[in-house]
């Protein structure tokens, strides 16, 4: 139990960080099974390029097995960009990964690449439901988003 509750640590940190210009919050609620991980991610980082990034991924499974595969997933993601790979290579990256992993095939994930010295976005989703944004009217909208499949499932 305490691994995977250390793996939880790890995906669903308590904050997303602090990135000047930019206001980024994030909630995970879990359901009332909280001694299992249930293979979903939320992270943040910064790029060398001082772009902002948001992941979100799900397994759809649970376990100790759902976090390794939570965090391997978004390991690839992160490598992809961090090494110059533009959001779609990264995602086909990703979903190649999982492909070939088997165990990660099915998960979605949906990734935001923001820079905060011009407000543009960039989103990149495989199967993913689509991200909310918060409008300064406090109203939410889904962002649209072309509908995909999941990683690794073609």
């Amino acid at each position: 139990m305490a691994k995977d509750l250390d793996a939880l640590d790890a995906m669903l940190p308590s904050s997303l960080g602090v990135y000047p210009g930019l206001c980024i919050t994030g909630r995970y609620v879990l359901s009332r099974d909280t001694e299992r991980h249930h293979g979903n991610g939320l992270k943040a980082f910064r790029l060398t390029d001082d772009r902002i990034v948001v992941a979100v991924v799900d397994t759809g499974l649970r376990g100790a097995a759902a976090a390794t595969g939570a965090v391997r997933l978004m390991a690839v993601m992160r490598g992809q960009l961090e090494s110059g790979s533009e959001l779609e290579q990264a995602l086909t990256a990703v979903h190649r990964y999982a492909s070939r992993s088997g165990a990660e095939a099915g998960a979605t994930m949906v990734v935001a690449v923001v820079d905060p010295a011009d407000g543009r976005c960039e989103i990149g989703s495989a199967g993913h439901p689509p991200p909310l944004l918060l409008c300064h009217d406090g109203t939410v909208r889904a962002l649209d988003v072309p509908a995909s499949r999941p990683l690794g499932l073609g």
